[in-house]
Parts: C-alpha cells; sequence; structure tokens
C-alpha cells in the first residue's frame, strides 16, 4: 500500500504535468479521429492485424481472438498483458532509457493510432471493422 501511496503522491507533487499529459493523450486521440473523418483510408490501414483476418497472424489476432472467443476474464488478461507489455514497457518506459522523454511521444503517437483506429472515426463499413 506504500507503493500506491507514493504513486499518487508524486501525481499530487506534478498534478499540472500529470493533466497537460492526459489532456495531449486525449487531443492525440481526438486528431486521430478528425483525420480519419478527412482521409477514411487511415481507419482501414490502422491496426490491420486487428481487421478480422482469420489468416492473419501477430498480437492483433491474439488480441481479436480472445475478444471474439466471448470469455470474459481471458480478454481481460490479454488485454492486461499486451497492454503492460507494449505500452507501458515497450513503448513508454523502453524509449525513456534510451533518449529521455522519448516515451512521453511515443505514446502520444499510441493515442493518435487508436484515434485512427476508432469506431467514431468512420461511418461503420464492412470493409472497416477494427476492433479497437
Amino acid at each position: 500500500m506504500s507503493v500506491l501511496r507514493s504513486a499518487f503522491a508524486i501525481i499530487q507533487e506534478r498534478r499540472k504535468a500529470f493533466i497537460v499529459l492526459n489532456l495531449a493523450y486525449v487531443a492525440m486521440f481526438g486528431i486521430g479521429i478528425l483525420a480519419t473523418v478527412i482521409v477514411p483510408e487511415l481507419r482501414l490501414g490502422s491496426l490491420g492485424a486487428l481487421q478480422g483476418d482469420a489468416s492473419a497472424s501477430g498480437l492483433g489476432t491474439v488480441i481479436a481472438d480472445a475478444y471474439r472467443s466471448g470469455n470474459v476474464a481471458i480478454a481481460a488478461l490479454v488485454t492486461l498483458g499486451v497492454n503492460l507489455v507494449t505500452a507501458s514497457l515497450l513503448q513508454t518506459t523502453l524509449p525513456s532509457l534510451v533518449i529521455p522523454f522519448l516515451g512521453v511521444v511515443v505514446t502520444m503517437l499510441r493515442g493518435l493510432s487508436w484515434g485512427c483506429c476508432s469506431r467514431l472515426s468512420v461511418r461503420r463499413t464492412r470493409r472497416s471493422s477494427c476492433t479497437g
């Protein structure tokens, strides 16, 4: 519990930076949505492995299969694992260890890509069925 209190203490100390970073992520998500409204083809290419193609391979297929299975616990565990490993470690922490604050930029780009994949971005069609 001490670790949790320590984390919240850091957030309280740096409240302004915390709010700015969260708003920036949401803004990047919104920009991704707007970009796909203007250029719908962006959505078709974003996270292509999640398009639902059974012959496709990769991490997106594992995620899509977990959700299609109907097993909420498996889908939740796969989502947690993917987000923990890819988002937290590979896309945020590792780049920041190489170049300070690069992880922030990469995370903002992740928000942009999720905006491009969002179901809010383009009218639903049979061809553009991204599961993000």
